[in-house]
This record gives structure tokens, sequence and C-alpha cells, in this order.
């Protein structure tokens, strides 16, 4: 009878070292780390001043594993997701009890990813107990940081991205008494349905999501025309569970929930299931008409912001699909469109914007980089923070009344007019007709300028030439002439063939050459031709260009 083995055995990175501390399995190798002091080999008692201790064993924290290699150097290995040992993204933890001036490196050395913008301009963030923000570390102390000078009562605290937790969304009152009864009106017919944070690791969806609600409520035109004509239905977090757990992408029972939509069940995945009974709630009713289902989401392998869409076999409803992003492109700053795409891949089956719609029903999924973007192709790298986040969400509120502006669902802007607006700088008044002087120069007799030549005529190759104008600055049938070139009045004003080799392309554009002055006809006969050429490559005669077919 064989024995029995665990078939992810292999995969389990908790394992105690031999230059492990007593506490580095306090969690059992199954959970995060609470509060460990690693302390260097050999060493026993009281720990010391620069004996560091971590700990993860809080929201949204992630850390399985600290590993002393010597004195100023750590290895730290990631908690994997819930039943997905090969999901280990997400890393979030604190350190502490160190000393003054001390440098240490630490080496997270099971990222689940290899290409991530970390091999760009990406890097890690860091913040402290003085210094309450979110910074990223510099590019050149991407693989160490020196910790600041400090008095013993600050804490680090090290993360993957910026950190938005479960419990201070559920703590945070978004929505006010009068905002919330106006957001709640089921009186309107247009309904967008926003959905955000369906995997834990990816904080930037909950501040784009919390940009869109700041706008959505604000005293904003624009917001006060959303409010009163469009209802607005937000889901600010799908996956709670995997958010409190510090998980990258899965719950607690271990489903990536962007990729269930399809085979969702009341057991496993009960969020999804409420929102599926929600859209077929919203479309059964006759007085709601469901646009757009738009699925905020990170990414960690592009820049800017980018949107995911499906694709069609009806052209019409293509371009009808494509309407949206067109708006989110001219408010969105960095709006990446090469990093648009359209698709009905097979990977991407499950998702909410391949599952989730219905009929005339869009979905996006909207995807912001984890890492930074650049305003030209060309400009500097710059990092994205938590505003820049927040000011995404508003480019979206934006966008969608913009586009229900063109379709005529939300009225114009009151008081909008097309009144040109003067440029800046000094403003000169304009004097009457009857008060200005006009110089003898300026009289329609004198504007008429003399035919000036751009360059000297050329002698005539062909009949053909004749019919043309001259080339002058102010003929106006010059300017008004069409940009497409007629083939057959142009070839018989070439003289001789063109062979193209791999490296030579030679024309014999003897027609074109200004007769010279001399009547040595040998030395004409050297100018109509160009030379031959002389590299050994290009003296066979299967190369010969000189060969007319005349």
């Amino acid at each position: 009878m064989n024995a029995l083995v665990d078939d992810l055995e292999h995969a389990s990175i908790y394992r105690k070292g031999p230059d492990d501390s007593e506490e580095s399995d306090g969690e059992g190798g199954l959970g995060n780390l609470n509060r460990l002091i690693v302390r260097p080999p050999g060493h026993s008692g009281k720990a010391k001043r620069g004996h560091l201790c971590f700990d993860a064993a809080y929201e949204c924290g992630n850390l399985g594993r600290a590993d002393h290699i010597t004195e100023l150097e750590y290895d730290l290995f990631i908690r994997p997701d819930t039943c997905r040992p090969r999901s280990r993204f997400w890393f979030n933890f604190t350190v502490e009890n160190v000393k003054q001036d001390q440098r240490v490196i630490f080496n997270i050395v099971n990222l689940g990813k290899e290409f991530t913008l970390y091999n760009c301009e990406m890097t890690p963030l860091v913040r402290s107990t003085s210094r309450q923000k979110w910074q990223r570390i510099p590019r050149r102390l991407l693989f160490y940081h020196r910790s600041i000078v400090h008095r013993g009562r600050k804490i680090l605290s090290f993360a993957f991205g910026n950190i938005l937790v479960y419990g201070k969304r559920k703590r945070r009152s978004l929505l006010k008494g009068s905002q919330l009864h106006r957001l709640h009106k089921n009186t309107k017919k247009r309904v967008v349905l926003l959905l955000a944070r369906s995997h834990g690791g990816e904080p930037p969806s909950s501040y784009i999501c919390q940009g869109f609600l700041d706008f959505l409520v604000s005293s904003s035109e624009k917001a006060v025309a959303l409010r009163n004509e469009i209802v607005i239905q937000v889901v600010p977090m799908l996956n709670p569970d995997g958010v409190f757990l510090g998980n990258h992408r899965s719950d607690l029972l271990g489903s990536d929930l962007n990729r269930c939509w399809n085979t969702a069940t009341s057991f496993a995945h009960p969020a999804l299931i409420a929102v599926n009974d929600h859209i077929k709630k919203i479309t059964a009713e006759k007085g709601l008409q469901l646009d757009f289902i738009i699925d905020l989401h990170a990414d960690v392998s592009h820049e800017g912001v980018f949107v995911r869409g499906n694709s069609y076999d009806d052209v019409y409803r293509f371009e009808r699909h494509a309407v949206l992003p067109k708006f989110m492109a001219m408010r969105v700053e960095a709006w990446q469109c090469e990093s648009c795409l359209y698709n009905t891949d097979a990977l991407s089956l499950g998702s909410a914007r391949r599952s989730l719609p219905m009929g005339a029903v869009d979905a996006y999924t909207l995807l912001a980089s984890m890492g930074g973007r650049r305003i030209t192709p060309r400009g500097p790298y710059l990092h994205y923070t938590e505003d820049a986040y927040t000011k995404i969400g508003r480019s979206l509120a934006k966008a969608l009344c913009d586009y229900y502006r063109h379709i005529a669902v939300i009225p114009p802007r009151m008081g909008a007019t097309s009144k040109k607006k003067e440029p800046r700088g000094r403003r000169h008044r304009k004097r009457p007709a009857y008060e200005r002087k006009r110089s003898p120069s300026s009289s329609p007799e004198r504007r008429v300028l003399a035919t000036r030549m751009l360059s000297p005529s050329l002698p005539i190759a062909s009949p053909l030439l004749k019919a043309l104008p001259p080339r002058t600055a102010r003929n106006p049938s010059i300017r008004t002439r069409p940009k497409t070139v007629n083939m057959e009045n142009t070839l018989p004003m070439i003289q001789g063939t063109a062979v193209r080799t791999p490296r030579l392309a030679v024309v014999d554009l003897s027609a074109y050459i200004r007769t010279p002055t001399c009547r040595d006809p040998r030395y004409r006969q050297r100018l109509a031709r160009p030379p031959r050429p002389t590299h050994p490559r290009f003296t066979s005669d299967e190369y010969d260009t000189h060969e007319s077919t005349e």
C-alpha cells in the first residue's frame, strides 16, 4: 500500500533552515510572521539593538519567512496566496529594533513573476512612524535600503504598492445623508456599474474608485449632471477576504475571482453570485438600462493607463463599444493607446468583461500601472502616487459625463458659449478703419510681386513636362495640386532601369542631369551615367546596373 504523499510538498517554502532563529516557525510555516526577532547564529538570550524584528501579522500583511544571511543581509520569503502556492507577488511587512546608522539588504527571493515593472523604473514603497506617507525607494537603492537616522522609536514599513485596507474602507463614510439619497434614486434610465478590488494585491483600483466617488459627490457641474441623469452603482471591494489576508489574487478559498465569473457558485463565490443577480435585476427592470460595466484593476507589466475590451463580429457593434475608451483617452493622463486590447481569447473567458455583458451592455477592464507613467514617449518616468490614482478616478467620471453629453442624455453645459479666447498678454485697442493709416506700399497695386524662381530651370527630358506650370512660390496651381502622382506620365521621364540589390539601388537619371558646358562627348557620357561600383561584391554581372533596356 502506497503511503500518502502531499502533492504540494515540493512547493512549500516555509521550512526551517539551520540558521533560522527559534521564532522563525512561530506560525507553523502557514501564515505571516508575528513579531519575529531574527538573531545571528550562535546568539542566545535577550535580543540586542540591531537584531531586526519582522512583523506581518496584520491586515494586508504578507511575509512568510525571514532568514539571517549576514550581519547586513536578510533573505525574505513571500507567503503565497491561500491554496495557490504559485501566486507569490504581494508583500507588506514592518521592520523595527534597528540601531543608528544601520544598513541592511533585503533579498525578496521568491517573487512569482519575472517580467514586471521592477525591470524598468518601478521600486518598492517605504514609510516610517514619523513619515506616514508612502514614498518610492530611489532607483539606486533598489536592491538595498539604508535606514534613516532614528532614536529607537521608528518602525519602517515596506510594501509592494500603495495600501488601502478593508478596515479603512469599512470605517470611512464615503456618502452622507443627502448624497446617499441622491445616489440611490432609481428614477433614471441609464445605469453604470463600477467594480473594484477583485484582487487583494491591486490597491490602485481602490484609489481610483475613491477618486471616482469623491468627484461624484462633489459640487462640480459635471458631477451634478451625472447625479441628476445617470444611476451610478459602485462595488468598492469584491474580495474583502483576500485584501484582509494579504493575498495577491485569491480569496479565502483560493479562487481567482476574475476567472470565475462564468463558473461562480453560491458556496465558493457568493460575491460574484450577488453581482450577477443584481445585474439580472437591472436588465429585467423596465425603467432602467445598463450601459457600462467597468472593472478596475492594476497591472505590473505596463506603464500608464489602458483598457481591455471585447471584440465583436458586427463592425457597428464594435465601433460603439470603442467609443467610451476614446473619451477616456481624452481625459486620462498618460493614456496608453498601444496597450489597449479588444479580444475574445480563452485565457480571459472567466473575467468580468467577458462574462457579464448581456445584449447591448459594454464591459471593460480599466487597468492602471502599479509603477508609473511617461507623459511623452521619451519623457521622464513618473511614479504613481495616491493622489495620481485618485485623479484617474476623477478623469473617469469626467469621461462618462462627456460620453453622455455626446449622445444627448445629459444636457449641454448651461451658459457655455463658443466665444474665442483672446490671447494672453497686452491687449491693444482696435482703431476704427478711418483712423488707420495705410502706407503706400500696402495698396493693392503695390502688393503684386514678381515671380520668384525657387531653383534654376532644368532641361526638358520629355514632352510631358511642357504642360507643367513653372515652379514658383506664389503659383496657386501648385498649392492646389493633388498629392497623388500619375505614374503613367512619370515613368517615361526616367531613362534606363533600376536594379535593386541587397545593398545597392542605382537609378539612371540622366534626363535630370544638367547639360555640362564642356562639349567633350566622353565627359558627357561619364556624367550621365553613375560610376561603376568598385567593391568586389558589386562587380559581378548579376549586380550590373548600367545596362539599358531601350
